[in-house]
């Protein structure tokens, strides 16, 4: 994360609607591969890669490999928390993958 502020991290989590999107599809399906994530977010594997690495840096998400594949999820981070609940909006939950 380094030393961003809250509101310079609020910008960089959701100045990107294609991070916006990305955070959409984690937010209801939990953790899920790279390539499901694209497909879901309606992003190519290469610009879904690049969102991935950034919400990463920032502590957003957890990215982890099982073999060849990459799994990606939201993180325990304060600012991942409070936007999981919002991209879900109310009275709904996350899908089971």
């Amino acid at each position: 994360m380094g030393n961003l502020t809250w509101d310079e991290l609020i910008d960089e989590a959701l100045g990107s609607r294609g991070r916006i999107r990305i955070l959409r599809v984690l937010a209801r399906k939990g953790q899920v591969n790279m390539s499901r994530l694209a497909r879901e977010s309606g992003l190519s594997y290469e610009s879904t890669k690049s969102h991935v690495d950034r919400l990463r840096e920032l502590g957003l998400v957890d990215v982890r490999r099982v073999g060849r594949v990459v799994l990606i999820r939201i993180s325990d981070h304060p600012l991942s928390v409070m936007l999981r609940d919002v991209l879900l909006g109310p009275g709904r939950v996350r899908e089971d993958p």
